[in-house]
């Protein structure tokens, strides 16, 4: 019944993650289902910490199950006390853009031990194609993080985005 909570949190936070990182920023709508999706992570990586019958015990699926809690969590204290924390929209966007890439992750592994054709992959290209896969998705991630985050953070309303990436812009172009 636990797995089955956990799964079902899991997908909510996967569909609404993918709406909130393609959506307008800011609005009720993303306020809203900002909630909903740190409910349901929150939600989805308490039940991850007392799911043992895959290994017997605690191992590093609950390790990250904390980690991942923590940003989630760190996300929202960045909204909360943005009065208080210097560069709280950057850290939010950073905060919250890995704890989807940890969803996705983690559900690339899920499909690698629930998929009969992905066990069957595995099997057949060893045991480490799952991670290999997870590594692909948290790279490419990265990528798209990186690559989006200057148009991102100057679109809502981080004014030091300009000068701070002008003078990356800059000192790129110096080499």
């Amino acid at each position: 019944m636990l797995g089955v909570l956990h799964t079902c949190c899991a997908t909510l936070a996967l569909l609404l993650g993918a709406v909130i990182l393609l959506t307008r920023k800011g609005t009720v709508v993303h306020v809203r289902l900002g909630w909903i999706y740190l409910l349901s992570m929150t939600a989805m990586n308490l039940l991850a910490l007392f799911l043992y019958h895959i290994t017997g015990g605690f191992n590093v699926f609950h390790i990250i199950a904390i980690i991942s809690l923590a940003t989630v969590v760190a996300a929202m204290v960045q909204i909360a006390m943005r009065a208080q924390i210097r560069r709280w929209l950057w850290r939010h966007y950073q905060y919250m853009t890995w704890s989807y890439v940890s969803l996705l992750a983690g559900a690339c592994n899920e499909t690698f031990v629930h998929i009969q054709f992905m066990r069957h992959l595995a099997a057949t290209w060893g045991k480490g194609l799952p991670l290999v896969a997870s590594a692909v998705i948290v790279a490419a991630s990265a990528w798209v993080i990186f690559r989006c985050q200057r148009t991102i953070l100057i679109k809502y309303g981080w004014a030091d985005a300009e000068t701070r990436y002008g003078e990356v812009r800059h000192a790129r172009s110096a080499d």
